[in-house]
């Protein structure tokens, strides 16, 4: 076996996260054909030689791993492969399939980071699901895993080399910014920023308990193309728009609440990938080095559109040119301290409760990975499920490949509704495609607002 390496803050703070709950996220394709379990399990077991893929072992302490031979992983030679056949399904039993999928823990023992699932689904075809563990590995590394296994499938060549799950520290990727010097000044922007989180708007829990947290899941398609044109209009990029939706559907969601509440703003969050930054090659080293841009505003019905999306185009604008994002991985590393020191009773009686951020934007373009496989009709459409951490109950996961675009919500259910994510749903797709105009806030209401476009793979009957 290998020798162990340090998690970093990102890494530690997932695998405490996961004392109340897996922290586990999917890609999910719709492939143009049915395969047989047996074609499958030959592609995954040549897209694991083919990548060099080894099973991962944590240290009993939770803050380190290593590779392991693959004779030691408890399920087998290759990343385990079920199947579920579905039936006729409908939409929501295709969200609940996923769901379960999402909320099944990968354990602590040698294990394979990735599993697969081939949901069977009568008279309409086959999709294909990577779950992923999370704090081992991050979207890219698990959708290049996917890619190889449907390029095994359809007869394509594979990419030779070993993938590396193992990140670099962040001392490796930015010697010169972290030494040091500069650590005082970012432990106290670290502290700062936590305290001033947890003062934010917290959302009641449904019930009492870390067993009622779990992630479900809802979809969104829109063009691509009408949703730059609604970004041009309003003066702002896609994550601009992203953003102002998102604070205006939660602050009109929320209103009652906010009123009452002594601090009338909102959090929200998007994720900077640190590593497009390094200095030197990192090559195929992948899992959580991440920045984040936090942006908090207070907004209410009377608020134009167009002003919150410039207000969060200044912002994030401003925290971008002072690379404030980079503060977010000091941040985890103290968090993950905090943890370790405070007592478990403590942990187990706050931590599920507190809810620092309301919401969180994860953006991937996939024209680098699942391009080739679009054009050649392999992959009819591709969903992408992000499970939520404890400290935000709610995430947008925002993929785009030709011309369209998913926006999927993972959320926790003890949070929100069923009723609530469809309304925040359709206002964000009325707010992205300009379909509400500029200044008309549309009413937060799952009664009142149309049904979101639905994809073909959520709309099996």
């Amino acid at each position: 076996m290998d020798r162990f390496r340090s998690l970093n803050g990102m890494q530690k703070m997932m695998l405490r996260w996961e004392t109340f709950q897996p922290l586990n996220a999917a890609h999910i394709v719709e492939l143009s054909q049915s395969f047989s379990t047996a074609e499958i399990e030959r592609a995954i077991r040549r897209a694991t030689r083919s990548l060099a893929l080894r099973p991962v072992e944590f240290s009993k302490d939770l803050t380190q791993s290593r590779y392991a031979d693959v004779a030691y992983a408890v399920n087998g030679d290759f990343p385990p492969l079920r199947t579920r056949h579905l039936g006729a399904t409908t939409r929501e039993s295709l969200e609940q399939a996923i769901n379960e999928e999402l909320n099944c823990s990968f354990g602590s023992s040698v294990h394979w980071p990735w599993r697969f699932v081939q949901l069977e689904i009568a008279g309409f075809g086959s999709c294909l699901v990577l779950v992923y563990h999370h704090a081992l590995t991050d979207a890219r590394g698990a959708l290049l895993v996917m890619r190889e296994v449907v390029r095994a499938l359809y007869g394509g060549s594979l990419t030779t080399g070993e993938l590396q799950t193992n990140p670099p520290t962040l001392q490796e990727l930015f010697p010169r910014e972290m030494g040091w010097r500069g650590i005082p000044s970012r432990v106290c922007g670290a502290v700062r920023e936590l305290a001033e989180s947890l003062s934010c708007f917290r959302v009641a829990p449904r019930e009492s308990g870390p067993e009622s947290i779990v992630s479900n899941f809802h979809a969104i398609d829109l063009s691509t193309s009408q949703v730059k044109q609604s970004a041009r209009s309003q003066g702002g990029t896609v994550q601009d728009l992203l953003f102002a939706g998102l604070f205006e559907g939660l602050q009109l969601l929320f209103r009652d609440k906010l009123d009452a509440s002594s601090r009338k703003s909102l959090a929200v969050r998007a994720m900077i990938d640190l590593r497009r930054e390094a200095p030197q090659d990192v090559g195929l080293a992948l899992s959580q080095i991440l920045g984040c841009i936090m942006v908090r505003l207070q907004v209410d019905a009377r608020t134009p559109f167009s002003e919150i999306v410039a207000r969060v185009n200044t912002l994030t604008r401003e925290a971008k040119d002072a690379k404030a994002y980079r503060v977010y991985a000091s941040q985890l590393d103290l968090m993950s301290k905090i943890w370790d020191l405070a007592a478990e009773w403590m942990n187990r009686s706050f931590t599920p409760r507190m809810f620092p951020t309301v919401g969180m934007i994860s953006n991937m373009n996939l024209s680098e990975f699942l391009a080739a496989e679009f054009a050649a009709g392999h992959v009819r459409n591709y969903l992408r499920a992000t499970g939520s951490g404890l400290l935000c109950p709610l995430i947008l996961s925002v993929t785009s490949v030709g011309p369209m675009m998913n926006v999927v919500t993972t959320h926790h259910g003890n949070k929100f509704t069923a009723a609530e994510i469809l309304a925040l749903g359709n206002h964000l797709q009325a707010r992205m495609t300009g379909i509400a105009g500029d200044s008309t806030a549309p009413q937060v209401t799952s009664e009142l607002l149309p049904a979101p476009q639905i994809s073909r793979l959520r709309t099996a009957a």
